[in-house]
């Protein structure tokens, strides 16, 4: 099968999208879609917020979700361990 979920934030980081695409059919069908609050100091406060793939080569990036979700830890997924896996090389 050919199904692929996305998960995404924009630039803005206040919400994160998910999309649930059929890529075997012409044209790709979506599945299903969410658009979900992105506020885990309300929904998980204390909760750590680990970051994986490109994004978490982006030191701006991992800064600023830092900045918005104090006091909440924030760390790539390399801190548990978890290999990440990018399909473009890191930023030089």
């Amino acid at each position: 099968m050919g199904f692929y979920l996305s998960l995404m934030s924009g630039t803005s980081m206040d919400a994160i999208d998910a999309a649930l695409v059929d890529f075997d059919v012409s044209p790709l069908r979506i599945i299903a879609a969410s658009a979900t609050a992105f506020a885990p100091r309300r929904h998980a406060p204390g909760a750590a917020l680990y970051v994986c793939g490109g994004g978490a080569h982006n030191a701006a990036l991992v800064e600023t979700l830092a900045q918005l979700v104090a006091p909440n830890r924030v760390a790539t997924t390399a801190a548990l361990g978890l290999r990440m896996v990018c399909t473009a090389p890191p930023p030089a």
